[in-house]
């Protein structure tokens, strides 16, 4: 008897473990959902940008100053001093003696040199993130007017005026059209305004505004844009109420410059040394 009574309490256990076991069955376990890790890229300093842009530009940058100058062997008269080469004007310190001549690789390396030592520490004062072409304007830019006049302190960094329309607006975010009229406030030589000046001025506003580019460049003639009239390169022939010229940056305007025959020769082909 208590043999069968332990027989039949057996098989009631049996009957309670499995339905405990079948309806407790093992729940999939979810793994807690954790936000994602996004890396941020940190953010490159714009000054540092431009630096180290401005030197995988300076090929191009040469490019645009033969464009507009040509290549000249032996020195010329330009303004108060002399100029050869890609009108370069000073060889170091030294200033360019009339009679003297240069190669057009030795221009080359001369205008890299001054590009680098004395163009290059004012981008310093750019504080927005340009372009290569609002680089390679702006270096054509100093190259022809000087970092002082551009930022308003000297090349050791002492404060010597208010830094220039072009530099503030750019500084302000302005767009690039807005900008590119800016480069005419330096038209002038010798107190009076020359028309040589605000042609280039139109050149530098265009690389600016991304109008023009330096293979459009490096495939017209050198030196072509001076052959056109002020009219077709402006708004209007004078200043607007504000100082300032507005550039025709228009598809057609820009193909009529770079059909100009200028010296005849490619800017592609004077920089084959």
């Amino acid at each position: 008897m208590i043999a069968f009574a332990i027989a039949v309490l057996t098989v009631l256990c049996g009957v309670i473990i499995y339905n405990v076991v079948k309806n407790d069955s093992p729940q999939e376990i979810l793994t807690p959902e954790f936000p994602a890790i996004v890396v941020e890229e940190p953010e490159i300093d714009p000054v540092q940008y431009n630096n180290e842009r401005f030197d995988e530009c300076i090929d191009n940058i040469v490019a645009s100053i033969v464009y507009t100058s040509g290549f000249s062997q032996t020195t010329h008269p330009t303004g108060e001093r002399f100029a050869y080469g890609f009108n370069n004007t000073v060889i170091g310190k030294r200033l360019v003696k009339e009679g003297e001549s240069i190669t057009p690789k030795e221009a080359y390396g001369v205008t890299v040199r001054h590009l680098k030592e004395h163009v290059r520490p004012f981008l310093r004062y750019v504080k927005a993130e340009l372009s290569d072409g609002q680089i390679i304007a702006i270096a054509h830019f100093i190259y022809n007017v000087g970092g002082e006049a551009f930022s308003g302190y000297s090349e050791d960094g002492k404060r010597l005026k208010k830094p220039s329309r072009l530099l503030t607006a750019i500084n302000e975010y302005e767009l690039p059209d807005i900008c590119a009229r800016y480069f005419t406030g330096f038209r002038s030589l010798g107190g009076m305004r020359s028309e040589g000046l605000l042609k280039l001025r139109w050149l530098q506003a265009a690389l600016f505004a991304d109008a023009v580019s330096v293979e459009d460049l490096r495939n017209a003639y050198g030196a072509g844009i001076f052959d056109l009239h002020l009219s077709t390169l402006y708004e209007q022939c004078r200043p607007e109420n504000d100082g300032y010229y507005t550039p025709k940056l228009d598809d057609e305007t820009v193909q009529k410059v770079l059909r100009q025959k200028g010296n005849g020769t490619l800017t592609g082909t004077l920089m084959k040394f």
